[in-house]
C-alpha cells in the first residue's frame, strides 16, 4: 500500500490538471482574501465579528472552489487505471482492494490539503487585521477537511464506476450539485424533521455551525460515516470486478 501510496501522490505533485486546480483554488481564495481586505479597511464594516466564518464557508467562491476541484481530483482515480488496463495489474498485485481504495483516497486527501495551506496561511495574516479567535480557526479547519474527506470519498466512488474519466467527473459534479442545491430547498419544505435533517447534512450550515463555534457531533458523525459508505461501495465495486475476472 505504501508503495501505491508514493506512486499515486507522485502522479498528482506532477500532474498538469492538478496544479490548474491549485490554480483554480488559489484564485479563488485569494479572491476571497481581497474582498475582506476591502471590508476590513472600511470604518463602517462589522465585518471582524463574523472574519473566519465568511473566509471559510461564507462565500460563493469558497464553494465554487470546493465544487470545481473534487471532480477533477478524483475523476482519474479509478477510471484511469481501468482505461489503459493496469487495473489488472493492481489486480494481480500482492494488495487487497480494500489497501487499493485507502492508497488512492489518501493520496488525494493529501493533496487536498496542500491546496489549503495557502488559504490557512491567510487567516495568519488576519490575526493582525481583526479578531481572531483560535476555536473557530479549528472548528473552519475541522470543518473543511471533513467536508473534503466525504465529497472526496464520494467521486472516488463514483470513479470505481466508470470506465471514462469524464463520466467520472460529469456525475461527481451532478451529484456536488444535487447535494448543495438540495439545501436551498430548506425555505420550501415547511417540515420539521426536513429542516432538522438538512441542518445535519448540508454543507453550508456544518460551516455555517462551525463558524459560529458550535460544534455539532450529528454533523461531524454524519460526515464521517458518510467517507466510510463511499469508501465501502468503492471497495465493493472492486471486489465485484475481481470476482467476475
Amino acid at each position: 500500500m505504501k508503495a501505491l501510496l508514493k506512486k499515486e501522490l507522485r502522479s498528482l505533485f506532477f500532474s498538469p490538471l492538478a496544479y490548474m486546480v491549485a490554480g483554480i483554488v488559489a484564485l479563488m481564495n485569494g479572491r476571497v482574501f481581497c474582498v475582506l481586505l476591502q471590508l476590513l479597511a472600511s470604518p463602517m464594516s462589522q465585518v471582524q465579528e463574523d472574519l473566519l466564518s465568511l473566509f471559510f464557508g461564507g462565500t460563493f467562491f469558497f464553494w465554487l472552489s470546493l465544487i470545481a476541484m473534487v471532480p477533477m481530483l478524483t475523476m482519474r482515480l479509478i477510471s484511469e487505471e481501468k482505461r489503459s488496463g493496469c487495473i489488472e495489474l493492481l489486480m494481480t498485485a500482492p494488495i487487497t482492494d480494500c489497501q487499493i481504495i485507502c492508497a488512492k483516497f489518501f493520496s488525494v486527501f493529501i493533496f487536498y490539503i496542500f491546496l489549503w495551506i495557502p488559504s490557512f496561511l491567510y487567516t495568519f495574516l488576519l490575526i493582525f487585521l481583526g479578531n481572531f479567535d483560535w476555536n473557530i480557526w479549528i472548528l473552519c479547519l475541522l470543518g473543511v477537511l471533513s467536508i473534503g474527506a466525504m465529497l472526496l470519498s464520494m467521486g472516488l466512488m463514483f470513479s470505481c464506476f466508470f470506465t471514462h474519466q469524464l463520466a467520472s467527473g460529469g456525475m461527481t459534479l451532478a451529484m456536488l450539485l444535487f447535494y448543495f442545491m438540495l439545501g436551498f430547498s430548506q425555505s420550501l419544505v415547511q417540515i420539521p424533521w426536513f429542516q432538522t435533517f438538512l441542518d445535519i447534512v448540508w454543507p453550508l450550515s456544518i460551516m455555517r455551525a462551525l463558524g459560529a463555534g458550535q460544534l455539532d457531533l450529528a454533523q461531524l458523525v454524519f460526515l464521517l460515516m458518510m467517507t466510510f459508505f463511499h469508501l465501502y461501495v468503492a471497495v465493493k465495486i472492486l471486489e465485484s470486478r475481481r470476482w467476475k475476472n
